[in-house]
Formats: structure tokens, sequence, C-alpha cells
């Protein structure tokens, strides 16, 4: 990495009470091995775990427009032609769901793809149950339970 720069950093609301996220959005200058220059921008958020009372961090996404990325997630989630099984359409729609503060949409969906995984176990990279469990967790440690 040659240069970071901070374009966006701050706080935002979520659809519960009380709970509030946090982002910050950085433009990083790489020159490659090859010696050619470009940047990419790249998108933090975090949450704070209540149990332990420190902030996590949610993800670390390149790409940077949350609402693109949320209405790309509705298309895939709602296509029954797309591939890969429901529950991990169900999970990438929740994930971006819970960046862009949907607290309570997010945990549904990652509730009904832990549950459709359990009754019929996916087999790709991310479709072990342990993933998708910990998906809820980390709802339950943002909400406080």
């Amino acid at each position: 990495m040659s240069e970071a720069t901070t374009l966006f950093e701050g706080m935002f609301d979520t659809d519960l009470s009380g709970i509030r996220g946090y982002k910050r959005l950085s433009e990083i200058k790489v020159l490659s091995k090859a010696g050619i220059s470009f940047t990419k921008r790249y998108l933090l958020s975090e949450y704070k775990d209540k149990p332990v009372n420190k902030w996590r961090v949610l993800g670390f996404t390149e790409g940077v427009d949350l609402s693109k990325e949320l209405s790309g997630s509705l298309s895939f989630f709602n296509d029954p032609t797309m591939p890969g099984p429901k529950q991990s359409r169900d999970r990438y729609h929740a994930h971006w769901l819970l960046m862009s503060g949907q607290i309570k949409a997010a945990e549904k969906y990652f509730l009904e793809a832990a549950n459709l995984n359990m009754a019929h176990p996916a087999t790709g990279p991310y479709d072990d149950q342990p993933s998708y469990d910990y998906k809820v967790e980390i709802i339950r440690r943002i909400k406080g339970e």
C-alpha cells in the first residue's frame, strides 16, 4: 500500500433503537510490483459487541455503494434461477442488510438460512453449519442478547 485516505467516517443509525454502527470509507492507492499505480475504495463496517463492550469489524469490503450492493443482493435473493442453494442467497442478502443497518431483516434472513441449511445442508465453501450459526450469533451480540 502506498497511500490511504479516509474519505468518510462516522456513526450510522440502524433499525433498532439504541444501536448504531460505525463505517469508514477509505481510498487506497497502490503501486504494483510491475510499477502500475491503481486506486481502490474499501468500506469498513463495525458494530459494538455488547456482551464484551468492544467494537468488532463486521466487514471490510471493496466497493462503496451500499444501496447498489443491497439492490444486487435482493435481485440475487429473489431470482430462483441463480446458482446455489436458497440458504446461500438468504445469507448473502442478510449480509448486505446488516452492512446497511437493517438488523431486524438481516436477523430474519440469517435465521432462515441457518434453519434451511440445517434441514438441507449445502456444500459450498461457506455453507458449513457453523458459518450460518455464527451469523445468527453476531446479530445476538449486536443486540446484547
